[in-house]
């Protein structure tokens, strides 16, 4: 997977985190709440952890040419 694509499955987690939280509040499913917050962490993390791994791709890259 390419660095965009790992930031567009991101940027999907945290979309569907919010709905869900939503309904998951309002209609007292404490388990669709749990998930909301589940697929909010992970949203949220992925990019700052892309951001760390990417550049020791990118100084292997480096070290290659």
């Amino acid at each position: 997977m390419n660095r965009t694509t790992i930031l567009l499955l991101a940027l999907l987690l945290l979309l569907l985190a919010y709905p869900a939280a939503s309904l998951g509040t309002e209609g007292g499913t404490p388990w669709l709440t749990g998930a909301a917050l589940a697929l909010l962490a992970l949203g949220g993390v992925i990019p700052p952890l892309l951001r760390f791994t990417a550049r020791d791709d990118q100084d292997e890259q480096k070290e290659d040419a």
